[in-house]
């Protein structure tokens, strides 16, 4: 789905056992969503005063929306990741 539009897709998909008396069939549901701005946390599609302010909120919580750099704590280098891609 690398070239798939935005939206919702749902599909089904059939497995089939030797083992099994009848094919077992589940249902796989997907969203597609657009590509997101690292940093922007409010996703309005700018890294700014809204986004710092979203980040200062959680500050020292394990946020993962706010854990930019990903080691589980939002602190000092999130922030500076942030500064860093401000726009």
């Amino acid at each position: 789905l690398n070239t798939a539009t935005e939206g919702s897709y749902a599909g089904a998909v059939e497995i089939v056992s030797n083992a099994a008396p009848s094919p077992y069939v589940f249902s796989v549901v997907g969203e597609v969503a657009s590509e997101s701005l690292v940093g922007d946390l409010n996703g309005d599609g700018v890294i700014d005063g809204a986004d710092l302010g979203l980040l200062l909120a959680v500050w020292g919580t394990s946020n993962q929306d706010a854990d930019l750099n990903g080691d589980g704590v939002v602190d000092g280098s999130d922030l500076g990741v942030l500064l860093g891609l401000w726009q």
